[in-house]
């Protein structure tokens, strides 16, 4: 059951990228009111499911704080996907790994061996040959993905420390969540430089609101089978599962291009573009099974 849950989780995500970048190419490419929006329905949703949870409040505040810096990883992931194909930003997500499984070796004392150092390997001249050989990939947007990374990764390390200490998977989930929704909510509201850009919201139209609320949905429904995938399953195999999520990106983004060519995600579908990007992720898949491979 846990493969279930986990090819839907993934597909999901796969869906949020492409609706996201549909968002930020045609209807509005700021992040801040990007983010706003979908945390206005990110709140909700916690709200309407917390009475329904056994929360665990032992780790709340310190998951709250993880999650509330991690909008800082949303927004730039949402600037990212408006400069560079919406694919191409799951290399992100390899990165993360990476200094997942770097940093577990000082923190928790993980043993790093030659599967692992073989897997970054592979994973960094993916990198290299791609920035290298393909337009979009310039080391300004390795750096970005690098960041995005970086804001994410502290976030996952504090929840598999809390795990390690007995914490549910279920709470530890909904604090970090909570810390990031409620994070974007507020900060237009407490900082009135900020709140200044919302003000052109007010002009968007209903399909605008539509297409928020579904990314917001979708992203809720994503976690939700990924926590499920990760109480029934092994958590390495359920992460090589979520390592095919890019392949889902592209094939995604073929059919919006064909279904809705005037409303289609940042991808560029050439022959050239697509079999590069396919290769490089084929190359990243294995090296992340290679990091996985002892946990």
């Amino acid at each position: 059951m846990w493969f279930f849950y986990a090819l839907i989780a993934t597909v999901a995500f796969a869906l949020v990228n492409v609706v996201d970048s549909m968002i930020v190419e045609h209807m509005e490419a700021h992040p801040l009111r990007n983010q706003w929006c979908q945390s206005f329905g990110g709140v909700l949703m916690l709200s309407a499911a917390a009475p329904f949870l056994s929360l665990n409040i032992t780790w709340m505040t310190p998951l709250l704080i993880a999650g509330a810096v991690g909008v800082l990883a949303d927004l730039l992931f949402l600037y990212t996907i408006h400069h560079i194909d919406v694919s191409l930003v799951n290399i992100a997500w390899a990165l993360q790994a990476l200094i997942i499984t770097a940093m577990a070796l000082v923190f928790f004392h993980e043993h790093w061996t030659s599967y692992e150092s073989i897997g970054a390997v592979i994973i960094l001249g993916t990198i290299v040959v791609l920035s290298l050989s393909h337009a979009q990939f310039s080391w300004r947007a390795v750096a970005l993905l690098g960041g995005i990374a970086l804001l994410n990764a502290q976030y996952y390390l504090l929840q598999k420390y809390v795990l390690l200490q007995g914490a549910d998977i279920v709470s530890a989930a909904y604090w970090g969540l909570a810390g990031r929704e409620v994070c974007s909510f507020l900060i237009p509201w407490l900082i009135p430089s900020f709140r200044g850009q919302l003000a052109p919201l007010r002009d968007k139209k209903l399909p605008f609101f539509v297409m928020m609320a579904a990314a917001a949905s979708l992203f809720f429904f994503a976690i939700t089978m990924a926590t499920f995938s990760y109480q029934a399953g092994p958590a390495s195999l359920v992460s090589v599962v979520s390592n095919v999520q890019p392949f889902f990106v592209i094939g995604l983004a073929w059919v919006f291009s064909i279904l809705t060519p005037r409303f289609a995600p940042k991808e560029e579908l050439s022959r050239a573009s697509v079999t590069a990007k396919i290769v490089a992720f084929i190359s990243v898949f294995f090296g992340l099974a290679l990091l996985a491979w002892n946990q």
